[in-house]
C-alpha cells in the first residue's frame, strides 16, 4: 500500500503512549504523542467478546480486567479493547476529550452485522470481530492526557468503592513483584523456612526449569 493510501485509510496505533496520570493516585494514564485533530481517530480498538461475564467472578474478587470492558448492565456480553495503550484512558466527567463508537463497516476488524447477534450467536463465534474507534471530541496536542466520561453510572460505583474500600488483614505484608523480579538470583526459602518468614501472600512465585540444559 503507499503512504497516501495508508493515511487515507490506515489508523495509528502510537497516537497514545502510557504516562502517569495528572489525576492524583490514578496511577498511569494515556498521553498523545501528536497533535491530534478534532474528530480524527485517536486510537483504534478491536474488541474481544466475553458473551457471560459470570466467567470473571472467580477467586476472591472479580478479575480486575472487567474494570478496562465494556458492557451493560442489562447485558451479560462484556467487550475488551486490546489495542496498545488505550486501557491507560482515564476517567474525567468534567472535560473529556475523547468518546468511543463503532469502526466504520469498511475495516477489516469490525463485522457491523455481529452487532444484531444473540448472546448465544456472539458465543460461537471463537474469533474477533467488533471494534471500536476512540475519537477526539476537540484538539489534542502532543504531551496532552487523553480522557474519556466512562458515565454517571461507573463514577457512582467508583465512589462507593472509594468509601467503602478497607485494606485485607495481611496488607502489611504486601510487596511489589518487582523487587523478586529484580532479584531472580534469590535462592529460594525452603518451607521450613517460609513458616518463620513467608512469602507475601500477594505475591504467586514459579518455578521455570529449562529441560534442554538439565538433558545436557
Amino acid at each position: 500500500r503507499s503512504v497516501e493510501w495508508l493515511k487515507e485509510n490506515g489508523k495509528c496505533l502510537d497516537n497514545i503512549k502510557a504516562g502517569n496520570s495528572t489525576i492524583p493516585e490514578a496511577g498511569r494514564g494515556a498521553f498523545a504523542t501528536r497533535f491530534i485533530p478534532k474528530g480524527s481517530i485517536i486510537a483504534p480498538g478491536p474488541l474481544l467478546h466475553t458473551p457471560d461475564r459470570k466467567i470473571f467472578e472467580w477467586g476472591v474478587e472479580s478479575q480486575l480486567i472487567v474494570n478496562y470492558c465494556f458492557g451493560h448492565k442489562n447485558s451479560s456480553v462484556l467487550l475488551s479493547p486490546y489495542t496498545h495503550g488505550v486501557s491507560y484512558i482515564n476517567h474525567d466527567s468534567k472535560s473529556p476529550n475523547a468518546v468511543i463508537q463503532w469502526a466504520n463497516e469498511s475495516f477489516v476488524g469490525h463485522n457491523a452485522e455481529w452487532l444484531n447477534y444473540t448472546v448465544i450467536e456472539l458465543a460461537l463465534m471463537q474469533k474477533s470481530g467488533m471494534s471500536i474507534d476512540y475519537i477526539a471530541t476537540r484538539d489534542i496536542h502532543a504531551g496532552d492526557e487523553v480522557f474519556m466520561d466512562y458515565g454517571k453510572e461507573w463514577e457512582e460505583a467508583w465512589q462507593e468503592h472509594v468509601q467503602t474500600w478497607k485494606p485485607q488483614e495481611d496488607a502489611g505484608m504486601y510487596q511489589h513483584s518487582s523487587f523478586f523480579n529484580k532479584n531472580e538470583s534469590l535462592v529460594l526459602k525452603t518451607e521450613a523456612e517460609q513458616e518463620m518468614d513467608p512469602y507475601p501472600a500477594n505475591l504467586y512465585l514459579q518455578c521455570l526449569v529449562d529441560v534442554v540444559k538439565l538433558e545436557i
